[in-house]
């Protein structure tokens, strides 16, 4: 049987165990609004847009009129509010995260990059990817999706479109995000995939960087992420040994009696990792009264039940993936 692994599921289980089995197991998730996650991924939508319009030949108030368009159909459909019918409590929510702002981020935008994407070739425009992660098993698979693969100077590129609040007065962008691509467990997985795809053909990862921040709409760096190939054997090492323990503990819930258990012999709790960036994790309060997880059965209020599905957010059928049979909790 197939086995699907992708950067979401591999990380969440690095910087906690329990949260990977909150999460991937038994697929709990909150029902409320991230408007950091979903002004990003708004932007990752708009930006197909952006290249593709420019590559096609629209001038610049079409291409703008189009993604500021794509950007408020998707800000609405992942539920958020628009910034004109925000309540006090929202706007204090939101802060500068709303489709104003983008608006002004996707003008200066296509005026900053449009000589950059008008010089390169687009190669493909989010690209899904599957590589084998281990010599003797070719069903475990590595999965994924780059934002756009160029040819830039020769070289095979992937870009990677991602934004940040982290503003700095000079230079727009403060230091550790700049410094956060590299060791990076997503980016070094964009570089096994395209050094395995594309061979010494493949250069890097180009990070589109753009600020968000609520006067500052100027701010876009790219970030060129370059790796030797025993970085990327280091990277393919944790990986798998990463994935070893997930099985582990995957074998070791379908193999046992768990619930009734005072506590629960897998998924380890890390906790150290209950607050990242200031923000609790949002399991902390499953951890700090429940020992044993298995014996709460009941969805908790204020989350759902909603599956991370690699096969269909990656859209992998494109490059003739099989679905896999996704864990059950």
């Amino acid at each position: 049987m197939t086995k699907l692994y992708d950067n979401t599921r591999v990380s969440t289980y690095k910087i906690c165990p329990r949260k990977y089995y909150y999460r991937h197991y038994r697929h709990w998730t909150g029902t409320g609004i991230d408007p950091p996650l979903i002004f990003g991924s708004c932007w990752h939508s708009s930006m197909d847009v952006v290249w593709k319009g420019i590559k096609e030949g629209y001038d610049k108030e079409t291409v703008h009129t189009l993604a500021q368009g794509v950007f408020e159909e998707e800000w609405l459909k992942a539920g958020a509010v628009l910034q004109d019918e925000m309540s006090d409590d929202q706007e204090s929510e939101y802060k500068f995260r709303h489709e104003g702002t983008a608006y002004h981020m996707l003008e200066n935008y296509i005026e900053r990059r449009w000589d950059f994407i008008t010089g390169v070739e687009v190669l493909e425009v989010e690209r899904p990817f599957a590589v084998p992660l281990h010599p003797t098993d070719q069903e475990m698979l590595y999965v994924g999706r780059q934002d756009k693969v160029i040819k830039w100077d020769s070289y095979i590129w992937a870009v990677e479109h991602k934004t940040s609040s982290l503003y700095a007065k000079s230079g727009y962008f403060r230091s550790n995000f700049l410094d956060s691509f590299t060791p990076n467990s997503q980016i070094d997985g964009y570089l096994h995939a395209l050094k395995t795809d594309y061979g010494e053909d493949a250069k890097g990862v180009l990070v589109d960087g753009a600020l968000v921040h609520k006067t500052e709409h100027e701010g876009f760096r790219f970030i060129p992420v370059e790796q030797q190939f025993e970085q990327l054997d280091a990277w393919l090492y944790e990986t798998l040994e990463a994935i070893e323990r997930i099985e582990r503990d995957k074998d070791y819930m379908s193999n046992n009696l768990v619930e009734g258990e005072p506590f629960m012999s897998a998924f380890p709790k890390d906790t150290n990792s209950c607050f990242m960036f200031n923000r609790p994790c949002p399991y902390l309060g499953f951890c700090k009264v429940l020992a044993n997880p298995e014996n709460r059965r009941e969805v908790p209020d204020g989350f759902k039940i909603e599956k991370w599905e690699p096969f269909k957010e990656l859209a992998l059928e494109r490059i003739g993936v099989e679905d896999e049979d996704e864990d059950k909790g």
